[in-house]
This record gives C-alpha cells, structure tokens and sequence, in this order.
C-alpha cells in the first residue's frame, strides 16, 4: 500500500473555506469566487509538488479525488480522508438549481433583439385559441389560416361577406377579427413592398399577390353592399393596419396597369368607390383619409407617392384639387429634377393641381412653407396658367420683409400685365415704408416706361375719388358709396407711394407720370385737402 503524501495543515481550512464561499455566495459573485478558486488551487497544487510522485491509480484507490479544472458552471470537489466524517456537500441545492434555471430562462427569453422576428411576434402578439365557428364558413377559414394565400383568402371573403349578423356571436366574430389581422400583417413583407419596377409585369403583379391585397381585389369584384359582420370586419382591419388605405392607392394603380395591358380594348376602372368604403369603415371623411393616408405614402416611398400623385388628382378631383395639405407634403419631398416632372404633367394636361376658384386661399397659407417649396409652388401656378385677376388680391398683403418669394413671381407676372384700375387700387394699397416700397415703384417704372399718360389717368383718376367734390349732389352720392369706396387706398398712402417713385427717379427719367393735366389737377386737389404735415411731405 502506497502511503498518503503528506499535506501541510494550513491547506484544509483554505480548501473547506474555498468550498464554502463558491457554493454559499450569491450567485452574482460567480465570476470573483472562480478568480479567488484558481489562484488557491495553483497554491495547492505547488505544495502538492514538493511531495515524492506518487501512482495515480493509488492515489484513486485511496479514495482521494482532486478537480483542478473548475468551470463556470460546475461543482468543486476537494475531498481528503480526513473530512470523510465531516458533513459539507459541495453541490447545488434543488432551490438553487431552480434559481438557476429561472435566471438563465430570464436571460435568454427577455431580450428580443437575439430572437427571430417570427417568435417575437409570437410573443407580442399570441395566437387566439381556437374556437368553432359556423358550418358555412369554418372549412373555408381553417382552409385560410393554414395555407395564408390570397386564394383561400379570396374563398373565405367569399362566404363571410353574406354572413347573417345572426350567425355568429361576439366572441366568434373576434376570434376571426384577431386571426385575419394577424394572418394579413405577417404575411406582408417587411421591407420592399412595392415594386422596384413600374414596367415590368412580373414584378408588378408579385407587388400586389399578398393576402391583403386580396381584399382589395375581392371588393373590386364585388361591390354590392356587405353584411354586418363582413363590414365589422373591414372596420377593425382599417383601424388595427394604418397603412391599408395608400396600399388600395397603390393596388388599384397597379390593378388597373395590368388589367389594361391585357385587354386593351376595355379599359379598367379607377374605382374609387372602394376607398370611400374604407373611409366609411375608419369612420372618417375622405379629406381626412386621403390627407393622411398619402402622409404615411410619401414617408413610406417618396418614388411611389409621385408615381400615383396623377392618378389621385386625376380621380379625386373634388378632394384633391386646391387642397392646401396634399400640396404641401407634394411640395415638401420633391427636389428640382421631381418639379421638371410634375411641370411635364401639367403641360401634357396629364395632371391638374389648381383650379382658379379657391387657388389664392393655397397661396396665403405657402406663405410659411420654406423656399424651395414656395418656388417650387410659383412654378406650378404658372405651368398652369393661371390669369392674375385670381391672384392680385394677395399684392396687400405681402410684404417685403417676409415674403420675397411671393414678391419676386408677382412681380414677373405683373411686368407681362397691362395697368387697370382695379391692379393699381391693390397695389397703391400696400403699407408705405419710411424709404418707401421697392415693389410698388420697381412695378410704377415699367409701366412707365411702356405708356406713361395711360398710368398717370389711372392714378389720377383714383387719387381724385379721396376728395369731396365741390357739388353737393356728388358729396352725398360719394357718401352713400362711402363702404365700397372704405377698401381703396387712403389719399395719404397713394401720395406716399407718389413720392417715393419721384424720388427714385434720376436725371428726369420716369417723373413725365407727373405732367399731364389729369395727374396735376388731382396733385392740386390733394395739396388742398391735405393738412400741413402732408403739404411738407409733397
């Protein structure tokens, strides 16, 4: 028999110690206790080696064991045969193996970021137990939520859609509400789910060959009126999938593409009865749905947003048209290359964003807009051409400070006018500054420079109303005119505007406005109407 090799006193009462610590800690000082157990064992093993060699086989028969590779997650076992008789099980507990576990489980399952997008669906939204439905429609659903195509889909609108309130109770109807949103928003792509391709055909009818697009194709073909719960239905889909209403947009675009490339002898419909029926399940106003459905678009795609932007003014004219929100979030995605585009539409008669009739409402509200897009606005109303009889009642209200956009194109549009009284009343009604209004005499000194005595019978003209007439008959006709003639610039603001021309006037040029007979017999009456500060002034 081999004799035991000697080990030195001090080393038990560290080893029992070492056990004791890395099984009663807590298990968050795990990776510390493996640290202070490793450099212990290497101070053992050390003075295991200033012992003789010894037989391994011995060594087990004896019934020593020693473990000098410690894992993480594995027990510790320093045993001598002196300790045979004391009681200390270096091992787990079952409550600290259930605490184990729990906290690994924890690890694992609490975040989402290393689990498939499929399971953590799953876990946000969990499958609805399964509950029996009517005979009518329960093969036809079973069908769809196993095989989650457009076909079966198609199939179980087709016999949901005439479903009697009657035959279904709430909690049925949920259970096929929850499973349809859930089946139609897992089966859409998350990403590209428009087409890379306007042209190709392929690639156009794959775009439109999920499930939801499905519904769309299911009320194209049958557009008589539903039942209750087929509405429910459709109503709970528009409220639990946003995006629903610009995918119609996008389907019945392309919907109507492929139709028409097939038979292009009967030409598809746009129908946008469809879309009102979306909106009247969201319970809201096409306006409203049209406004934010093609909000969500153009964030969505900017590319596919345009491409549908003529079909939208095209078939939603009363909504579309002079609508101040559609214009700006158009005008707010477009850069110089998507204006020339929209230019080419309006010039081809293949797109209309205005019409005369409200337009000046839109302009007053572009006041804000950043630059670019009030340019780029200005650009279209002329693509259109639009007369300014529509637009000059805005020249008073524009000023110089803070609408140079809107200044410049007025502008540019008035040099190509002819002078009338009712253009010079606007634009002589325009606030007067201290150094006078750029706008107003930059305007005066082109029509000038075209025909100076037409001008000057205008101003005169307009400057001589501002005065009572020496007859009384005339002063109480102009009395009860007095409310027409409250909107025409005051005679202080037409003077005003007068100087500031003649001051700008060098060496002569231009001042021939003040010559004729008409121009001097209304200066006179004015310099006798006026009170002293006025008469200094002129």
């Amino acid at each position: 028999m081999v004799p035991m090799p000697p080990f030195k006193k001090e080393a038990e009462p560290r080893a029992l110690h070492r056990g004791q610590t890395f099984f009663a800690g807590p298990l968050a000082q795990q990776p510390e206790m493996h640290l202070q157990n490793n450099f212990q064992l290497s101070t053992n093993a050390a003075d295991l080696t200033e012992t003789p060699s010894v037989d391994a086989s011995a060594i087990g028969s004896s019934g020593i064991s020693t473990t000098t590779n410690l894992e993480e997650d594995s027990k510790l076992t320093v045993i001598s045969p002196e300790s045979n008789d004391i009681e200390t099980e270096a091992a787990f507990s079952e409550d600290d193996d259930d605490v184990a576990k729990d906290v690994k489980s924890e690890e694992l399952t609490d975040d989402d970021d290393d689990l498939p997008l499929s399971k953590v669906r799953l876990k946000e939204k969990p499958i609805p137990e399964k509950i029996d439905l009517p005979a009518s429609i329960s093969d036809s659903f079973e069908t769809f939520v196993t095989k989650r195509n457009s076909f079966t889909w198609e199939a179980f609108l087709l016999d949901f859609r005439t479903l009697p309130a009657s035959a279904l109770d709430e909690a049925q109807l949920n259970y096929v509400i929850s499973n349809t949103h859930l089946i139609l928003r897992e089966t859409l792509p998350q990403q590209n789910i428009f087409t890379d391709s306007k042209t190709d055909e392929k690639n156009l009818a794959k775009s439109i060959s999920y499930p939801l697009f499905g519904l769309f194709r299911f009320l194209y073909e049958n557009d008589d009126k539903s039942k209750k719960p087929f509405q429910t239905l459709l109503s709970e889909i528009c409220e639990r999938m946003p995006e629903i209403g610009y995918l119609l947009l996008y389907f019945m675009k392309v919907h109507v593409k492929l139709q028409t490339r097939k038979n292009s002898q009967q030409a598809t419909q746009f129908k946008t009865p469809i879309y009102r029926l979306l909106c009247e399940a969201s319970g809201e106003k096409v306006d409203d749905c049209l406004a934010r459905d093609l909000d969500l678009l153009e964030k969505e795609s900017t590319i596919i947003f345009l491409w549908l932007l003529p079909d939208i003014y095209r078939e939603f004219k009363s909504t579309a048209i002079n609508n101040s929100e559609l214009l700006r979030i158009t005008l707010r995605c477009i850069d110089a290359k998507n204006l020339r585009d929209l230019i080419y539409y309006v010039a081809q008669g293949k797109l209309t964003l205005f019409k005369q009739d409200g337009l000046i409402d839109c302009l007053r509200e572009s006041l804000v807009y950043e630059t670019f897009e009030q340019l780029s606005l200005w650009q279209l109303v002329q693509a259109h051409d639009v007369p300014l009889k529509c637009l000059q009642d805005i020249l008073p209200e524009l000023e110089s400070s803070s609408h140079p956009e809107a200044l410049s194109y007025m502008l540019l549009w008035l040099k190509n006018e002819e002078p009338t009284n009712e253009l010079i009343r606007l634009l002589l009604s325009r606030e007067t500054k201290s150094r006078g209004d750029p706008f107003v005499t930059s305007a005066l000194r082109f029509w000038c420079q075209r025909g100076e005595e037409k001008l000057s019978e205008i101003i005169a003209s307009l400057l001589t109303s501002k005065y009572p007439s020496s007859s009384p008959n005339k002063r109480k006709r102009l009395t009860k005119g007095s409310s027409a003639m409250s909107s025409l610039p005051s005679a202080d603001q037409v003077l005003s505007h007068l100087e500031h021309y003649r001051r700008s006037c060098r060496h002569g040029t231009g001042t021939g406005l003040y010559v004729y007979d008409t121009m001097q017999r209304a200066l006179q009456a004015a310099y006798t109407h006026s009170n002293e500060s006025t008469k200094k002034a002129i």
